[in-house]
């Protein structure tokens, strides 16, 4: 067994969907590494840099709040995320602006119930770790 079928989808678009070697990255339980046949699996994630491999080449994705499920009987592996983007195409700044979005709703916390605030506190330290990755 070679390969893995992996969906990487947001609720806008299927992000990648093809075949991977291994999938590396980190829950929020810690870090993992997924081959092909692994055994079934649920993780959740609040940010985490996604490196896919198949064959030589290697693409690395910056996920924000998803759930990641692997089903040994398919060898199929599906990560479902709030957001996705490829690393190269990650821009600090349009992620700051977004993270001054999100702290201004919070300035705002009064206005906001439960589900957004926490909602957003998570997109906020999410944004900060993906800043932060970006940078390294």
């Amino acid at each position: 067994m070679n390969d893995m079928q992996l969906i990487l989808r947001t609720p806008n678009e299927i992000v990648y969907e093809g075949p991977a070697s291994v999938i590396t990255g980190v829950s929020e339980l810690g870090a993992f590494q997924i081959y092909p046949g692994h055994m079934a699996m649920t993780a959740t994630l609040s940010f985490a840099p996604i490196e896919i491999r198949h064959g030589n080449s290697t693409e690395t994705y910056y996920v924000r709040q998803g759930v990641l499920n692997t089903d040994p009987s398919t060898n199929q592996t599906h990560l479902l995320a709030y957001s996705c983007e490829q690393a190269r195409d990650a821009d600090i700044n349009s992620l700051s602006e977004y993270r001054d979005f999100v702290l201004a709703q919070l300035d705002n916390e009064a206005n906001l119930n439960d589900y957004q605030v926490k909602f957003l506190k998570e997109s906020s330290e999410s944004i900060n770790a993906m800043i932060t990755h970006i940078k390294q």
